[in-house]
């Protein structure tokens, strides 16, 4: 029973990597002024929502600014592979195309790999109490973030329409 508790955390975190990533996919196009911004507001919504003490942000934020970076990488990864299936999938053999698949999987085995250890960082850095803040904080920023640019996006195209 215990066994199936731990698979059914792995897939929630799967899933929650997969939205973060998807995210950030749609975010691909933001200029890099525009992502700095981002990041800046997220440093601080994620300071305010988790009450970080000196000493903790000292140890948090390099941590993090590592997960961050392996996610990057990945989502980098993702997208070169996303690219070649955007060029036409009927011009692919079968085993090019079960290698996209695969490499799929192990991207977001790596990114699952990736949550793992930052969870485990911060179990040595930070009270329980502020790692589920943190996740918590975290997806209301990535939410938030989602909601402006389909916000955005909207007001695009009803510009374009009109």
């Amino acid at each position: 029973m215990k066994r199936f508790g731990i698979i059914t955390k792995a897939f929630l975190i799967l899933a929650m990597l997969t939205a973060c990533l998807n995210g950030y996919s749609q975010r691909r196009n933001t200029p890099p002024q525009g992502r700095e911004r981002i990041e800046v507001a997220k440093t601080t919504f994620l300071s305010r929502q988790m009450k970080l003490t000196p000493d903790e942000a000292r140890l948090f934020w390099p941590v993090y600014d590592q997960y961050q970076q392996k996610l990057n990488e990945l989502e980098e990864e993702r997208r070169q592979a996303m690219d070649k299936t955007a060029r036409g999938l009927h011009g692919m053999s079968d085993k090019e195309i079960n290698e996209l698949i695969d490499a799929r999987i192990q991207n977001a085995e790596l990114a699952l790999l990736a949550r793992k250890k930052l969870i485990a960082d911060l179990r040595e850095i930070l009270p329980p109490a502020k790692i589920v803040i943190f996740f918590r904080a975290e997806q209301q920023f990535n939410r938030e973030i989602q909601l402006r640019i389909n916000e955005r996006r909207d007001a695009g195209s009803h510009q374009r329409v009109e």
